[in-house]
């Protein structure tokens, strides 16, 4: 009997050796492997925003040069440097994106008569073939994404360097951010400002705080939903341009994203994205003016771009509200 229970016992060790090799050490594996990516992850934020960082440095020595040399209090001082950020760098981009928009906007013409000429084309050739509407349409996506993409070769205006002011605006915006979180006291108390905690102003008298009223986090949500639909009313819309109906719920997804953040960081950083949005609030109001539409050359200006975008929106809720109508009913 006891030789029976001992044999048992040895089997079911044996499976249990097994079935841990077998089930349990993937598990582990996958475990550690998900940790060894966290722990890479966190190593790269700590990188970028890291005092040691070369333009994090740099962005904080500049602001405490400002902050020293004009004598203005801390939110004053981030007001100053938003706005010199803005208008120095991001300013300049964003007429480039204007100049690329109008381009653009110019062949506009040509590609909807390259479309119709293609169109009639093909039609020749499916009723000659007996193609499949299918094939029809794939053929003339496939054609007609060619042809497009030779005008844009040609006048050098291609779409993606319409949002070339993205890739340069929000490297300095992490910059800036991270420079105020390490003078906030996010890099430890060798970089604090404590000076900040004095220089606030109206109800974040706190700058190395978090908005406890909320207030901040809810005017950076207001301020980046009324740019998205200026950047929006401002851009023209090109022809076979599908997933420009999804930009907005991108842009909008990521404003509301950014609310929570903001409630959690220092006011220093919450203010300084405020303000900086702000800024770039007038700098749109700019770009969808017809005075200025007209100066750089834009054709078929409206005089009233943003009543008109308004109208757009809402129809384009209508729309979405009939077809829920639909498919619930």
């Amino acid at each position: 009997m006891n030789v029976i229970f001992r044999q048992s016992r040895s089997v079911f060790c044996v499976k249990r050796s097994l079935l841990g090799g077998r089930v349990l050490g993937p598990v582990l594996n996958a475990k550690s492997q998900v940790g060894g990516v966290r722990q890479k992850s966190d190593g790269i934020i700590q990188t970028i925003f890291s005092p040691e960082n070369p333009l994090v440095s740099g962005g904080m020595k500049a602001l405490i040069s400002i902050h020293d040399s004009t004598g203005l209090p801390w939110w004053a001082t981030i007001v100053l440097a938003s706005g010199i950020v803005r208008s120095l760098f991001v300013f300049p981009m964003s007429l480039y994106q204007q100049l690329m928009l109008r381009r653009i906007e110019k062949l506009h013409p040509e590609m909807q008569a390259i479309a119709t000429q293609l169109r009639s084309e093909l039609d020749l050739v499916a009723r000659t073939k007996g193609w499949p509407p299918a094939q029809l349409k794939r053929t003339f996506l496939i054609q007609m994404k060619r042809r497009v993409r030779t005008l844009y070769e040609r006048d050098n205006c291609h779409p993606m360097k319409s949002i070339a002011v993205i890739y340069f605006q929000f490297p300095l915006w992490i910059v800036m951010s991270a420079s105020l979180r390490n003078l906030s006291g996010g890099a430890g108390i060798e970089h604090l400002q404590p000076i900040m905690s004095q220089e606030g102003t109206l109800w974040f008298s706190n700058l190395l705080l978090a908005d406890s009223t909320l207030l901040l986090p809810a005017a950076l949500l207001v301020v980046n939903a009324v740019n998205i639909e200026l950047s929006l009313a401002g851009r023209p819309s090109a022809p076979g341009r599908s997933m420009m109906r999804f930009a907005p719920l991108i842009y909008h997804g990521t404003a509301l994203i950014m609310l929570p953040i903001a409630a959690t960081v220092p006011s220093s950083m919450a203010w300084y994205w405020v303000i900086s949005g702000s800024v770039g609030l007038i700098q749109n109001l700019l770009f969808v003016s017809p005075t200025f539409r007209r100066g750089m050359g834009f054709q078929n200006v409206s005089s009233k771009p943003i009543r008109e975008h308004i109208q757009r929106r809402k129809d384009g809720f209508k729309r979405l509200r009939a077809k829920l109508r639909f498919y619930l009913s």
